[in-house]
């Protein structure tokens, strides 16, 4: 085998882990579109999509020429092809466990604690642009809702609502959202949620109103792009709720 044969072969395993870190960044940028990062993840009839399948590949064979660098005794390259191996397999890991979520969870992207009188979003629907989902809620997605997930319902507590504007507050915070509004005499918070690899952004609104027993916490989370959030909007609900309540709780 030519000595140079080996490095190339390991440096090459690099190339899917290039590629989808390309790809990434240019979406996140606005250079690329949503159906032309994914058309890469997922193929036709919800198969995996070439560059994951890329990066399966690469972790093997990179974990492979590692078994044979060791018999080589060329442990130089021993690092570098463990790395790109690890790096490969992380990288695919995380789109196949948000293709294994996508199967699971319905195809919407517009959740709220209150489908009847769902908070309204302001702030942010300027920011939906020509093409994005729009600001306003969609009824036809309110029947999977309820069917897929019961839990998100409005929060009910006994306190006023100052106390419990204060606690969503905290929560919204907790989370990283980009708060741009923090209306306690209406009741209203604001803001926008970034998710750390790809950066999609999702829209959340708060509303607190007073009842006769205290008062009641609806939220509402919307994706700006995408038919589905996987189950993301859901979660987040989920999440400040129980950071509300716990808020409530001390």
């Amino acid at each position: 085998m030519p000595r140079f044969l080996l490095p190339a072969l390991v440096f090459a395993g690099a190339l899917p882990a290039l590629i989808y870190g390309g790809l990434t960044l240019g979406f996140r940028a606005g250079a690329i579109d949503l159906g032309t990062l994914f058309g890469t993840l997922v193929g036709a009839n919800r198969s995996l999509g070439w560059l994951l399948i890329a990066l399966l590949v690469a972790a093997a064979a990179e974990l492979l020429l590692a078994v044979f660098i060791l018999i080589k005794g060329r442990r130089g390259l021993m690092g570098p092809a463990i790395a790109f191996g690890i790096i490969s397999l992380t990288m695919a890991l995380g789109p196949i466990q948000m293709f294994k979520t996508a199967q699971d969870v319905p195809p919407i992207h517009d959740i709220t604690t209150d489908v009847s009188d769902p908070p309204v979003f302001v702030s942010t629907a300027p920011m939906r642009k020509e093409g994005m989902n729009p600001a306003e809620y969609d009824t036809e997605q309110t029947a999977q809702q309820l069917e897929a997930y019961p839990d998100i319902v409005p929060i009910e507590v006994a306190v006023d609502a100052d106390v419990a504007f204060d606690a969503s507050l905290k929560a919204a915070r907790a989370i990283g959202l980009e708060l741009l509004t923090k209306d306690k005499s209406r009741g209203l918070i604001e803001g926008t949620a970034t998710t750390r690899w790809f950066g999609f952004r999702d829209d959340v609104v708060i509303r607190v109103r007073p009842t006769d027993e205290g008062s009641v916490i609806d939220i509402r989370s919307k994706s700006r792009i995408g038919r589905s959030d996987i189950g993301a909007n859901a979660d987040r609900i989920r999440e400040l709720r129980r950071l509300i309540l716990d808020e409530l709780a001390e």
